[in-house]
């Protein structure tokens, strides 16, 4: 047994380090390996090992301490103690997470591609998490956000059930890579109105995805798909896919969904744009016919930059197929 005094905080999340900022106490809910959550009054706090990555409501310690459920700690500006445990908080360093404030980008065919190719080779299918968890089968990338969330909330056994899983990886990817407000607001109204079906850790975890705040492992994905780490994709995905029994393949399978919502939506725009401008140019052609007909060809350079605009389109569509 590791002797309390040899315990060191490493490093802290913003999240605890505001929890930390005025004296509380905290009280233990869970005890594992790796991670020992925390009730305080503004949510859930964990102590972790650097195994266990990084979370804006983690403290990061060199060992975990013995404690037990039901045990209360009491946190200060300087200080967590527990009985006879006390680890200093003074100067450690602050974890500040990969993604910066309101990061939003435009999902690339290719980085569509590495991701279903990342999926088939990791084996995540939705097979898996219809006949194992109960997944309704009628749910699918297109059906209705609040249909969604009637469907997967609560849904499946364990501190984070599966349901809940899937649902915290499509609102990561819905909240950087999509383009619709009014979905996203709906997303968000209907998750929030029914975290009280699910359990104390996942009403956690889902808030936090509601603010855009995350696990690490899925924050490095989210940081490859938006062209801000040049990670490995798979690999990323594979450190994912570890974390808990079944928690990670099913965050894996969220975005997967939510993906390819997203894919479907940027090239029906990208096609839509593409017959706007094909109209813009045909009604242009015709202008200039009764132009010709009146009088002597115009310059043809506006007509040159117009053509290129279109061929450039037409590359762009062909990709999204």
């Amino acid at each position: 047994m590791p002797a309390r005094h040899d315990i060191r905080a490493l490093t802290m999340g913003a999240r605890f380090a505001q929890r930390c900022q005025r004296r509380s106490l905290a009280r233990v809910l869970s005890v594992h390996n790796r991670v020992i959550n925390l009730v305080t009054e503004d949510g859930l706090l964990a102590l972790a090992l650097p195994q266990a990555g990084g979370s804006s409501r983690f403290l990061c310690l060199n060992r975990l301490p013995e404690l037990q459920s039901g045990e209360d700690l009491r946190l200060s500006p300087g200080e967590l103690g527990a009985g006879t445990l006390s680890i200093d908080l003074g100067g450690v360093a602050l974890w500040q997470g990969l993604l910066p404030p309101r990061a939003h980008a435009t999902l690339t065919p290719q980085r569509f591609r590495d991701f279903a190719e990342a999926v088939a080779i990791l084996g995540i299918q939705q097979g898996r998490f219809r006949d194992g968890f109960c997944v309704p089968r009628s749910l699918t990338p297109s059906s209705p956000v609040a249909q969604l969330a009637g469907s997967l909330l609560g849904l499946g056994p364990g501190l984070t059930p599966a349901g809940d899983d899937i649902l915290l990886g499509y609102l990561a990817v819905n909240n950087h890579l999509g383009d619709t407000t009014c979905l996203t607001r709906e997303l968000h109204a209907a998750v929030a109105d029914g975290l009280k079906r699910t359990t104390m850790l996942s009403t956690q975890l889902l808030r936090n995805a509601l603010e855009a705040d995350y696990h690490e492992t899925v924050q490095r994905v989210l940081a490859i798909l938006l062209g801000l780490s040049p990670e490995n994709l798979l690999t990323a995905l594979r450190r994912l896919a570890a974390v808990g029994a079944s928690s990670g393949e099913a965050t894996i399978y969220g975005m997967w969904l939510a993906l390819q919502r997203v894919h479907r939506e940027n090239a029906a725009n990208t096609r839509s744009s593409f017959r706007q401008l094909q109209s813009e140019q045909s009604r242009s052609n015709n202008c200039r016919t009764v132009m010709y007909r009146n009088g002597p060809r115009p310059a043809t350079l506006k007509s040159a930059t117009r053509d290129v605009a279109i061929q450039s389109f037409v590359n762009n569509s062909r990709a999204w197929r």
